[in-house]
């Protein structure tokens, strides 16, 4: 099966004829290369990465770049240990993705190019090749295995590998030593920080060498080198994510881009890592991605949230179904659903990826009233867990704001209560206040406003 892009035509005609839920699939593992180390799976049609090609370079890819701690000079890939950052998650896309690009990444990629243009039309009609992936980055393998101790790297230089990508200019299968000029960049870097010694380009694309090279260690046996020590970047937070791009070919006419996530501490890594193999159906797919946004939530840190739920709805916005006739921002998921009832009085609904505390007495869950502030009270967040933590910090509140309070009794035969923001007034000879009964307009007279004032005055003028 080809691994490079198809017309749009020709991805739309196939896409339409999808009529299963998600248009993702997980895709089987070939035992025998490194391709069983990470979770993969593919926009339809389906596509896999495969192997570098050279005999001494198999343990790389020539569709997704690696990420690599930073050394002083050349890393040996021949040796171990591999100062080598695991992949845990490889999602192969198509050209859509590309439209999620911003201006300035676009005119990278492909120069002159306006913002109504199509880029994949661009693309196909130009002949282009185009490799397109989503890469979650964990902590440090310790080698081409995933059962070494995770480290963590926050504050650790990095550098960005793209020599599995230009294995595809080898003039044969026994080349050893080979070396090219790639032009390369890193775009919308979030948690992390260049301004360093051999930093990689950051917004913009500039030309940077990549060498393979061997290094003698017996009569019969070479080191396989990968250098120079370029394309560096610095963590600073415990997520980060970014976009990077390069080019091969002599006019630039094969292209990689690949959406980075990386998991800077053994923490987050690890938590991932068990989400991302416990995922086996395709109709998990979206479940995972909520699962792996939601992992700092428990958390005071929005920062590091912020980067996960970014990430993770850009690329549910590029992996949602597009079955035939269906709106292209329809959500993938389906109907609010109720995750917990009446906790401290207020039912927690999922919606979207998303999670809304909202009173238990004021009705079902309508997302138009959370948007024009029809509840009395709603708590949002990204999981469960924590509109719950939200609810029990001010859990003492909340019973005193669900509470009716009498404000002033007997205010010309009138008594007047608070209740969950508001001031009613009702006529002390109709019994207890109720709120159904001001909703269905069952007291002979009430008042209603912001204050306590505001509703004695009303009562004056009455």
């Amino acid at each position: 099966m080809s691994r490079w892009f198809l017309s749009l035509i020709t991805i739309f005609s196939l896409l339409s004829s999808i009529k299963s839920p998600g248009q993702v699939k997980l895709l089987n593992f070939d035992e025998e290369w490194h391709n069983r180390l990470f979770m993969q799976w593919s926009i339809l049609p389906a596509w896999e990465l495969s192997q570098a090609s050279g005999r001494y370079y198999s343990t790389l890819y020539q569709e997704i770049p690696e990420i690599f701690i930073s050394q002083d000079n050349s890393y040996n890939i021949t040796s171990e240990p591999v100062p080598y950052r695991a992949p845990l998650l490889v999602i192969n896309m198509n050209e859509y993705a590309l439209e999620t690009l911003p201006r300035t990444m676009r005119q990278q990629i492909i120069p002159h190019i306006s913002q109504f243009d199509n880029m994949g039309e661009v693309i196909a009609n130009n002949n282009l090749k185009c490799y397109v992936t989503a890469v979650v980055i964990g902590s440090y393998g310790g080698g081409w295995a995933l059962d070494y101790p995770s480290a963590n790297h926050v504050g650790e230089i990095s550098r960005i590998s793209f020599h599995g990508f230009a294995t595809k200019l080898f003039p044969h299968e026994n080349t050893e030593e080979f070396s090219c000029v790639m032009p390369v960049g890193l775009f919308v870097p979030k948690g992390l920080v260049g301004g360093i010694k051999y930093c990689i380009p950051i917004e913009k694309l500039s030309a940077q060498p990549v060498e393979f090279y061997t290094e003698p260690v017996s009569n019969d046996w070479n080191f396989h080198l990968c250098g120079p020590n370029n394309a560096r970047f610095l963590p600073v937070s415990k997520a980060s994510s970014f976009w990077t791009v390069a080019k091969i070919g002599e006019k630039g006419d094969q292209i990689m881009v690949t959406y980075f996530l990386l998991l800077n501490t053994s923490e987050l890594a690890d938590a991932a890592k068990q989400i991302i193999e416990n995922t086996t159906r395709n109709d998990q797919f979206f479940t995972m991605l909520n699962s792996i946004g939601q992992l700092a939530d428990n958390s005071d840190d929005e920062f590091n949230s912020g980067i996960l739920h970014d990430w993770v709805d850009n690329v549910k916005h590029i992996c949602r179904p597009l079955d035939s006739g269906e709106a292209p921002d329809k959500p993938v998921e389906g109907d609010p659903k109720l995750a917990y009832e009446s906790f401290h009085k207020f039912n927690i609904v999922e919606h979207q990826g998303r999670f809304y505390g909202i009173p238990q007495d004021e009705g079902a869950f309508d997302m138009n009233r959370i948007v024009n502030g029809g509840y009395s009270a709603y708590f949002p967040g990204y999981s469960l867990d924590k509109v719950k933590a939200e609810l029990n910090k001010v859990k003492d509140q909340i019973y005193r704001f669900l509470q009716p309070e009498l404000a002033h009794e007997n205010y010309k035969d009138f008594n007047i209560i608070s209740y969950r923001g508001k001031t009613y007034g009702i006529l002390r000879s109709e019994g207890a206040f109720d709120l159904n009964k001001i909703m269905n307009e069952e007291y002979s007279i009430y008042f209603q406003g912001d204050s306590v004032d505001e509703v004695k005055e009303k009562i004056d003028d009455y």
